[in-house]
């Protein structure tokens, strides 16, 4: 057997489609906390890679349930199976993330998010991933329960660099 074939044969190819079903970085937003909203950030960020940057809970939060209105400084509330609860506030993006070297997450877990004006209450448990936007990443339909979006006063003034 040729090391070529051991190579090709090493990787996840379901996991690398996965990855590759993502597409391309948006014109002129360059990798980092700002990038891909909406996306399921794990895909990346998780134990698989290919981001060096390993994430325990992320996600978008949307002002409107039609996803194009990002809510920025709404909170997330994760409460995790250990019971600690973790406070991740939303970039201007609507992105939120902590990296598991902050936090590891823990199963099931409960999340709410609020903002200065609104609370939404997940009425399920998050179970299996905590990328939100694994299931969260499209509008309603059969495979996803429809955009995180909970009304605010939004702010979308200004520059989101």
């Amino acid at each position: 057997m040729s090391l070529a074939a051991l190579v090709v044969g090493c990787g996840n190819p379901v996991h690398d489609r996965a990855v590759d079903s993502l597409g391309p970085e948006a014109p002129g937003v360059p990798a980092g906390p700002l990038h891909r909203p909406g996306q399921p950030c794990l895909t990346c960020h998780g134990a698989s890679g290919p981001s060096d940057t390993e994430l325990a809970y992320a996600g978008t939060i949307y002002d409107t349930p039609s996803g194009d209105v990002p809510s920025r400084g709404a909170v997330v509330h994760i409460v995790g199976a250990d019971g600690v609860d973790h406070r991740l506030l939303t970039n201007c993006a609507g992105n939120f993330f902590v990296s598991t070297g902050e936090v590891e997450a823990s199963f099931p877990a409960r999340v709410s998010v609020e903002t200065d004006v609104n609370e939404t209450v997940m009425l399920s448990l998050m179970n299996r991933s905590g990328s939100c936007n694994d299931c969260h990443g499209s509008a309603p339909s059969r495979t996803s329960p429809g955009f995180v979006w909970v009304p605010g006063e939004a702010e979308t003034s200004g520059d989101c660099r």
